[in-house]
């Protein structure tokens, strides 16, 4: 009678385990899915960043023609469009990187088979995380995806 209370007492155990692990790998999929669209969402990112720069430029190859418009103005409407931009696709790339994070985590304690507790970085200083954080968003904002922005800058400044 012992040994049969004690065989589902792990048999309830075990379901639990594979219950978790399921819901897992259920996330995994989700956040992979997520990703994606991130990734997605960079390239469609640059795709509107070049159609606003013709849309830009054509727009300014008429005025010139027709109004006497100012380089310093023009410079700096372009500027503001190039950093726009570049946050928008920073802030993609590093959500992207996030999950992906977030994915291997998963991953991990699913190898482990580890019960980790929600707050896995309690021990974590706040100094710690807020430097972390800063590096996650500058290898965000500074990364060859965002080699074109890099491109427009430079020409900015050496035009200005």
């Amino acid at each position: 009678m012992r040994k049969k209370k004690n065989k589902e007492v792990l048999d309830e155990k075990k379901g639990e385990k594979d219950i978790k692990d399921e819901i897992k790998l259920d996330n995994i999929k989700q956040i992979h899915s997520a990703v994606l669209q991130f990734s997605s969402n960079t390239m469609e990112i640059k795709k509107l960043f070049i159609s606003v720069l013709i849309a830009y430029f054509t727009i300014m190859a008429g005025m010139i023609t027709k109004i006497s418009i100012s380089t310093n103005l023009a410079i700096k409407i372009l500027a503001t469009i190039v950093v726009l931009f570049w946050i928008l696709d920073a802030q993609s790339y590093y959500y992207q990187k996030k999950l992906r994070r977030l994915i291997t985590k998963l991953q991990n304690e699913l190898i482990e088979k580890a019960d980790v507790t929600e707050n896995t970085g309690s021990s974590m200083k706040t100094l710690q995380r807020l430097k972390v954080f800063a590096g996650h968003i500058l290898k965000s904002m500074f990364n060859m995806s965002m080699f074109i922005y890099y491109l427009i800058i430079a020409a900015l400044i050496i035009v200005g």
